[in-house]
């Protein structure tokens, strides 16, 4: 764990990794849309919520809520979309127990085509988790003052383009990219941020990571939101009510 936050990952778990993401809106190859691919905002939220929603009542109240609705979900799709969950014997929200959730709450303003959207966090929080917690948009200015307080975030990284036509990818990933954010630490009068980050790999194809990465999650803050290294641009805090 990381500052009491589950270091989900969505592409190295053998539960998981493989289930593909939003059946019924995919235009993709299935192959690509699974959670490895495009999973990191589900995700994302369930390592924040990993740390917020603990008690075993609240838990046991929000699967019936789940199990439920996907009961009628299944009802209405053909046998290959339905969607097929084991619920954790530790009864803990896993990546792929959030991403049965986005695909019950996807509206279809929200779009079509891999990965998430930015809505997909209050869409989850509005129908399971109303009655506990809430989501707040975080401006930038006031991201370490979030983290010093010891709230941890959800960040949206874009891909990053450096003048050319060919899109290049951010310290995070070629395309958007969600991740969390848990913490924060000064070192050698440098402020660094850690970073909880939902793909496993970090990238290697650019020298700015020797200067901006220390490892063990430490990225420099000024770094993860420079629009030409980590270009976070959108951040969101999921809070208790």
């Amino acid at each position: 764990m990381i500052n009491g936050y589950e270091e989900f990952k969505q592409n190295d778990n053998n539960k998981w990794s493989n289930i593909v993401y939003h059946k019924m809106n995919s235009k993709n190859d299935k192959e690509k849309d699974t959670i490895a691919n495009t999973g990191c905002g589900p995700t994302s939220l369930a390592i924040i919520i990993s740390k917020l929603i603990k008690e075993e009542e609240i838990i046991n109240s929000i699967y019936e809520v789940l199990i439920e609705d996907i009961e009628k979900y299944n009802e209405t799709v053909d046998y290959d979309y339905r969607i097929n969950i084991c619920i954790p014997e530790s009864k803990i929200f896993t990546p792929d127990i959030l991403v049965a959730m986005a695909t019950l709450t996807k509206s279809k303003e929200d779009g079509i085509g891999q990965g998430s959207y930015d809505e997909v966090f209050r869409n989850i929080v509005d129908r399971y988790f109303y009655n506990y917690l809430e989501v707040v948009d975080i401006e930038k200015d006031n991201v370490i003052n979030r983290l010093k307080d010891g709230d941890g975030l959800i960040a949206h990284s874009s891909a990053v383009n450096r003048g050319t036509d060919k899109q290049e990818r951010s310290m995070f990933a070629s395309n958007g990219h969600y991740m969390t954010i848990v913490g924060t630490e000064e070192i050698n009068g440098e402020l660094y941020v850690v970073v909880n980050d939902p793909y496993v790999e970090i990238p290697k194809n650019s020298n700015m990571i020797d200067k901006d990465y220390l490892g063990n999650g430490l990225f420099r803050y000024v770094a993860l939101i420079d629009p030409k290294v980590g270009n976070c641009d959108k951040f969101w805090e999921v809070k208790r009510k």
